[in-house]
């Protein structure tokens, strides 16, 4: 007599079932949605088992739940719209070292770094600010696959100005609606005592999943407990002194130049990139300096 158990699906197997209920209910709405998607979307969905399994993964395997949140994903990525590259971010940004994707933890997974000290709050230029985000996490998503990445919140001499709640809520909020399971550790570097009370909201932010994974990094030591020494920059006490405010090689545009873009005059984003000029000085003093993690 077989065993019974022989035929009951396995969990891989279930999920590989759910994967294509939902790629063929999703190719069969194309005849009436298929306007809301971008073409080169839609083939990673015809052809990619992850971009449907994360959001059953981030559903507990609801299939009803997830294909809401691919079709929310989809269109979102059609109207923000998502950019696959930095062709249309000015390369001031880059040179202020504010975010960048260094080299991988001790997981493999690709690390991006956001300096809190170099955030100003310029309404002008909220717009681009939001595009880089965006295609930093695009860029992310495309490196890390299903391992996911690491971000390392670097809070050394950052202060109350620097600090944006609505910048954070749309970071987090991207990253668990539109790249689920993608973000898999956060490491707060060198947290000021007076910061420490903006944590709880972060926290919530984050949700409960997001938030075990945020840890607070006490010092050069601990943060090589998550990477090694050889892959974190010099001025956060490793050994790495590649440049990270250079920009990206499809990056080749002032800022003003591109102010078409954002509805908005070169004249208006001269005036507003000015600001930047302190951190990006700032930045280049940082290249081969290191920071005692222990300084606040």
């Amino acid at each position: 007599m077989g065993n019974k158990e022989n035929n009951v699906p396995s969990g891989g197997q279930v999920a590989n079932e759910l994967v294509e209920q939902l790629r063929h209910k999703f190719l069969d709405s194309l005849a009436r949605d298929g306007q809301d998607y971008d073409p080169r979307d839609v083939e990673i969905i015809r052809t990619d088992d992850y971009s449907i399994r994360r959001f059953l993964t981030s559903n507990n395997m609801n299939a009803s739940q997830a294909y809401s949140q691919l079709q929310e994903t989809m269109r979102w990525r059609k109207e923000f719209p998502v950019q696959r590259d930095y062709s249309q971010c000015g390369v001031e940004v880059f040179r202020t070292g504010a975010m960048f994707i260094f080299e991988n933890d001790r997981e493999g997974r690709p690390v991006l770094y956001a300096r809190v000290r170099t955030h100003v709050k310029i309404q002008e230029l909220e717009r681009l600010v939001e595009e880089v985000i965006v295609t930093t996490f695009e860029k992310l998503d495309q490196i890390a696959g299903e391992k996911g990445f690491t971000v390392v919140m670097d809070v050394s001499g950052a202060g109350l100005s620097n600090v944006d709640m609505r910048a954070v809520k749309f970071m987090i909020t991207v990253m668990r609606k539109y790249y689920p399971e993608s973000l898999k550790c956060v490491l707060v570097v060198n947290l000021p005592i007076f910061l420490r009370t903006f944590m709880p909201i972060v926290r919530i932010l984050l949700g409960s999943k997001y938030s075990e994974m945020l840890h607070t990094v006490s010092d050069a030591q601990d943060l090589f407990n998550y990477i090694h020494p050889d892959n974190v920059p010099k001025y956060l006490g490793g050994n790495n002194c590649h440049d990270f405010t250079q920009p990206p090689a499809e990056c080749h545009y002032k800022t003003e130049e591109l102010s078409h873009l954002y509805g908005l005059s070169p004249t208006v984003v001269r005036k507003a990139i000015q600001k930047f000029e302190p951190h990006i000085n700032d930045a280049k003093k940082l290249l081969f300096k290191s920071i005692d993690l222990n300084a606040n």
